[in-house]
């Protein structure tokens, strides 16, 4: 449970869910990991909501916010493909 509370305060979730996908990769028993990864996932996912949020109220007559939401998204869905790759479904 420490290192999910370690992993979750990082400042770059993103790069903390991407680390535990990397020691699912090495080691697919790292239990620490393993719970860490719908904890990190919901972080990262909030964080892209957010971004897309403030994409939408800030730049509301750009058209390029249109390719930064879309980054974000597709972000979003590699993160979940890795994620299935490395953990059943079933442990979410």
């Amino acid at each position: 449970m420490r290192a999910i509370k370690k992993l979750s305060r990082r400042s770059n979730s993103d790069k903390a869910l991407q680390d535990a996908v990397k020691k699912l990769n090495k080691n697919s028993s790292d239990e620490n990991a393993t719970q860490a990864l719908p904890i990190l996932y919901l972080l990262s996912k909030k964080t892209i909501l957010i971004k897309k949020k403030n994409y939408t109220a800030f730049l509301p007559f750009e058209l390029s916010r249109w390719d930064k939401i879309v980054t974000e998204y597709e972000y979003l869905q590699d993160a979940y493909d890795a994620i299935i790759i490395v953990s059943p479904l079933s442990d979410w």
